[in-house]
């Protein structure tokens, strides 16, 4: 659901997903970020790209519901901490820094 079958780079995306599992060690820290549908649908709306229309992209704002699910379940499982924070932010330095006094409240950074 997430690419596509008949997606022509999708053996190249399993190949690389599967050297990622195979090479990289797991996180320290994982970060969540959500975001309101109404929010999502004004960052995706404001981009304004036919890429994204084409590709229904705001028809699938109920896949973050999943993957949030599936990040915490991660986490859960490899005792990973999981920041979640949600990018209500009007700018993107508005939401680094938010991220950034979010992860230090954590104890992920100093």
């Amino acid at each position: 659901w997430l690419m596509a079958k008949e997606d022509s780079y999708r053996s190249a995306y399993k190949s690389v997903i599967a050297l990622d599992h195979l090479h990289l060690p797991d996180a320290d820290c994982v970060v969540t970020l959500t975001v309101a549908e109404s929010r999502w649908r004004d960052l995706v709306l404001g981009r304004g790209r036919a890429l994204d229309r084409k590709a229904h992209i705001l028809d699938t704002f109920s896949t973050q519901e999943a993957f949030c699910r599936a990040t915490a379940q991660y986490c859960d499982t490899k005792t990973i901490r999981n920041v979640v924070i949600e990018n209500s932010y009007e700018t993107a330095l508005a939401t680094a820094t938010a991220l950034r006094n979010s992860l230090i409240s954590n104890g992920v950074l100093k």
